[in-house]
């Protein structure tokens, strides 16, 4: 089943080998593959059940001679070189970034190599996602927003270079999105936060959410 999200992200992993890391299902590497967009694919997961299933979608797309489905944690199954572009989606930020931690940043920017694209789907603390991305020396390229079942979701492209993109503190918080949707989304997270500040209690909790409130009000 293509949902929007899986939808977004097909339309931002790039052509050649591609690793999709917790692949559930193994619906992304099977459209990737479907819709000419990869030429090959790694689908990884760090639990059996899941590639288990995943290896039985494959098969059902007679798929099996171009996906390899491989167990274990984050990138660890993946050699340097072996992926053009990596998804890592479904997840929160910080287990995302144990990831990325975990494999090394020579990983993303090997010696006489093209540095692999980085497409991450995080689930909550994207904040902290964008600062340590740019804090280890991944570009920001661009991001996309996606309204799914009334819920946004973010999608972001990185890639390791020597230079970066910076960014305010606002867009640290609420992204750089041109999206048609991304006023609707940040009036979300400034009823969200309104909503929070009313329930919060400890003092220092309360004065940071009131900064994003007019980190909120500078992007609107």
């Amino acid at each position: 089943m293509i949902t929007r999200r899986l939808q977004v992200l097909l339309e931002n992993v790039t052509p050649g080998k591609l690793a999709d890391i917790g692949t559930d299902h193994g619906y992304l590497p099977i459209s990737a593959i479907q819709n000419g967009i990869s030429e090959s694919a790694i689908a990884c997961d760090i639990a059996q059940g899941p590639l288990l299933t995943a290896q039985k979608n494959i098969k059902q797309a007679g798929l099996t001679s171009r996906i390899e489905t491989r167990l274990g944690y984050g990138l660890q199954p993946v050699a340097v070189g072996e992926a053009d572009c990596i998804v890592i989606a479904g997840m929160g930020a910080r287990n995302i970034m144990g990831i990325i931690e975990k494999a090394g940043i020579s990983f993303f920017c090997p010696a006489g190599m093209k540095n692999p694209k980085l497409v991450l789907g995080p689930q909550h603390d994207i904040e902290e996602l964008r600062r340590f991305l740019h804090k280890n020396s991944f570009d920001i390229q661009s991001e996309r927003l996606v309204n799914e079942d009334g819920r946004f979701y973010i999608i972001i492209n990185a890639l390791w270079a020597k230079q970066i993109s910076a960014y305010s503190e606002a867009e640290y918080f609420a992204g750089r999105i041109s999206d048609p949707f991304y006023f609707a989304y940040l009036q979300d997270q400034h009823a969200k936060i309104l909503r929070y500040i009313d329930a919060v209690t400890n003092k220092e909790a309360k004065e940071l959410a009131k900064k994003r409130l007019k980190w909120l009000e500078e992007l609107c």
